[in-house]
Parts: structure tokens; C-alpha cells; sequence
């Protein structure tokens, strides 16, 4: 970024700009943090498990699926299904780990389901 405290324009020569490409990330509709429990969870579909993870990603998995809502759980896991909640509500500062595929969005966290409706115009 460049700023100049004068109300004039800046000429700039022979300049080279380096900088990383801004990639535009969906927004899903976020319904809320929920426990999960491993005798009576609440997504039956496990998508996916990988070091990748996003929530564009799962979101994908689930729409593949046909399914109404998506689950990241833990940083790196994928859930799709019909219903959720059936645990109880959880405080959203539990879903607050970090995707495995981008540090920059949350994905769930231990036993705790973040959970989006499926949003089937993003590819």
C-alpha cells in the first residue's frame, strides 16, 4: 500500500508489486455450533476426512450428496445430512479450530459440528 498525505497524484517509475492473489471466499450461511456425540451423532454422511479441508470444500461433498446442511468438525472433517442439533447447541467460540486447508476460516472444533446450509450455486 502506498499513501501519500498530499491531496496530489503520485507518479511512481519502473515499480514491481508483489503480493499473493485474493481469492474471494463464499459465504455460507452459518447455522451455529453444535455438539456431536459418537453414540448419537448428528450427521450420518461423513464426506470427507483430509489435511485439505475448507468449508467450500465440504460444501461441495454435501451438494454432490444432495443433502439440505454441512458439517465441519475439528479442522479436517466433513459431515452432510437431513438434521442436526440433536445434541444441543454449543457455544460458537467451541467451533473456533482453524480449516486444514485455509488457517483463515473456522471448521468445527472437537466434537463440536459447525454447521452451514448447503448453498448449491457455489461450485
Amino acid at each position: 500500500m502506498i499513501r501519500s498525505r498530499k491531496r496530489t497524484y503520485l507518479t511512481l517509475c519502473e515499480v514491481q508489486v508483489f503480493g499473493k492473489y485474493f481469492k474471494r471466499r463464499p459465504k455460507f450461511e452459518y447455522l451455529g455450533c453444535f455438539y456431536d456425540s459418537e453414540e448419537y451423532p448428528d450427521f450420518f454422511i461423513k464426506a470427507a476426512s483430509n489435511s485439505k479441508m475448507t468449508q467450500r470444500k465440504c460444501n461441495r461433498f454435501c451438494k454432490s450428496r444432495g443433502t439440505t446442511y454441512f458439517a465441519v468438525q475439528s479442522g479436517n472433517r466433513c459431515f452432510c445430512g437431513e438434521n442436526y442439533g440433536n445434541n444441543g447447541e454449543a457455544e460458537d467460540g467451541d467451533c473456533n479450530v482453524p480449516c486444514s486447508g485455509d488457517s483463515g476460516i473456522k471448521c468445527g472444533g472437537k466434537m463440536r459440528n459447525a454447521v452451514f446450509e448447503v448453498d448449491k450455486n457455489v461450485s
